[in-house]
């Protein structure tokens, strides 16, 4: 989050140095770049973000317009992807105080991040964005229980597909959906609908660009506790 370069004044240069220290090499450093760019556009103010990101091209030697572009995507990439109340909470219930003040600390709300992800799996009727999420996800397990269930049922879906059934995935999940409880149903009827009437989006890009900010989100908190605990922290 933007208010982790409030308090050690050299986060960026941390970020810079920690792929050397441990040993990362240039996929370490590409990975800081990451991390500093998605903290960076969180930052509101554009005069200290253009600072930062001055700071950054001088640090990684990059670029500044490279730097500029890729966190205007971002920016974009945010917006685009805000939790859907639907796909979030179906009740529309503020929900529980403390799970919401851990979301916002950890910068992302990886629920809502996932559920748009099966909302674009079920709603891309050729099943790429469903082979998609199924590839990216095969060795996680969703946030949400309902979601993991959902998940699940895709891969029932693939498993059919790859058995000679063609039915698309929003089809045969509705032809199963009775035999899950009533929480399971109004979940996918949810994210059904949080989709109805929008043939437009590219529902492929758009899968990954959530696994996108979900990685990127957990290699920063990574990076963010390997500094907290890094030997010699000024204040330690």
């Amino acid at each position: 989050r933007a208010d982790i370069l409030e308090a050690p004044p050299g986060y960026l240069p941390l970020l810079h140095d920690l792929p050397t220290a441990s040993g990362k090499g240039r996929e370490g450093m590409e990975r800081a770049v990451r991390a500093a760019l998605k903290t960076v556009a969180d930052v509101k103010d554009p005069i200290r973000q253009s600072y930062l990101v001055a700071e950054a091209s001088e640090l990684f030697h990059l670029e500044g317009k490279i730097l500029h572009g890729e966190i205007a995507r971002l920016t974009r990439s945010n917006r685009g992807m805000e939790p859907h109340p639907a796909a979030g909470d179906p009740d529309g219930d503020a929900g529980d105080a403390a799970p919401q003040a851990q979301r916002d600390r950890l910068g992302v709300d990886t629920e809502a991040i996932e559920a748009q992800m099966l909302t674009h799996a079920l709603a891309d009727v050729s099943g790429k964005a469903a082979e998609e999420l199924l590839q990216l996800l095969a060795d996680q397990k969703m946030s949400d229980g309902t979601g993991m269930v959902l998940k699940d049922e895709l891969s029932a879906w693939q498993d059919a597909r790859r058995g000679g059934e063609v039915a698309p995935p929003t089809d045969f999940i509705q032809s199963r959906w009775h035999e899950h409880d009533a929480a399971y149903r109004r979940y996918v009827t949810d994210l059904l609908t949080a989709h109805e009437g929008d043939d437009s989006a590219d529902h492929l890009q758009i899968v990954r660009d959530c696994q996108h900010r979900l990685e990127s989100d957990r290699e920063r908190r990574r990076l963010s506790e390997a500094l907290r605990t890094r030997p010699g922290r000024e204040g330690d």
